[in-house]
């Protein structure tokens, strides 16, 4: 018989820290790193995610700014 690893995690009692984790990877939403836009966007990110928390930072713009550079790389790796 088999068990999943997460499984395995859960039931172990050496394991029993890192069950709060492994029940929500199931609910986890990890970086699209399959997508070719993917690297344009985390660079935009690591650049201009900083601006939301400044003071007098607009974080509805700097959303609105790092979609707009999503969409363009979503754009540009489908022309590629």
């Amino acid at each position: 018989m088999t068990y999943s690893a997460s499984d395995a995690a859960v039931g172990s009692p050496s394991e029993q820290p890192l069950s709060a984790f492994v029940e929500q990877l199931a609910d986890a939403h990890f970086a699209p790193v399959n997508m070719r836009s993917w690297p344009a966007v985390r660079g935009a990110i690591r650049t201009d995610v900083g601006q939301a928390v400044m003071k007098g930072g607009d974080p509805g713009a700097v959303l609105a700014s790092l979609d707009e550079s999503a969409i363009k790389a979503d754009m540009e790796a489908a022309t590629a």
